[in-house]
């Protein structure tokens, strides 16, 4: 059974993302961006025996949680190589856990359509998070993964976080 590997980052200073040609990063917008944001998520966790989810789910564990914030929900749009159509490439969001002054914000739900993975996608969302949590004043970012998504825990070490050492 995978546990849960947590992660952290140490903020030293403001994150930097250069933009990727042909791809848009923008906030969450309105309940239009939930039905791409579920073809993404059901494409992205497919070989992960994930639970798919519908509109229903998404506004329980996203928008109903606790510290969720539109502006704090990245997607990232690409032209498809079909049409000229935005295609919804990547995701990633960012939540406050805890209590002011004690809160930290935690990624999650960072996904990359496999189609479009390994070209920086996922290295764009995490510092556009991780610029805008400095921008608030947060120094430290916090991220979860299960330690059997050895691509997943691979990835965040090699943007910036480290494992917690959990007592």
């Amino acid at each position: 059974m995978a546990t849960v590997l947590q992660l952290e980052w140490v903020l030293e200073r403001r994150p930097v993302a250069s933009d990727l040609p042909g791809l848009r990063i923008r906030n969450f917008r309105s309940d239009q961006d939930i039905g791409p944001w579920l073809g993404l998520y059901h494409a992205a966790f497919s070989d992960r025996r994930v639970r798919p989810w519908d509109a229903g789910d998404f506004h329980r564990q996203v928008v109903a949680r606790r510290g969720w914030r539109p502006d704090w929900m990245w997607l990232a749009e690409t032209a498809s190589r079909d049409d000229a159509r935005p295609t919804l490439a990547g995701s990633a969001c960012l939540i406050l856990r805890g209590r002011h002054p004690a809160a930290r914000p935690v990624v999650h739900w960072l996904a990359v359509h496999p189609r479009w993975r390994r070209q920086g996608i996922a290295s764009q969302l995490i510092g556009r998070l991780a610029a805008r949590a400095w921008d608030e004043g947060y120094r430290c970012l916090r991220a979860e993964t299960l330690s059997a998504w050895d691509d997943a825990a691979a990835f965040y070490r090699s943007t910036g976080f480290s494992p917690i050492r959990t007592v």
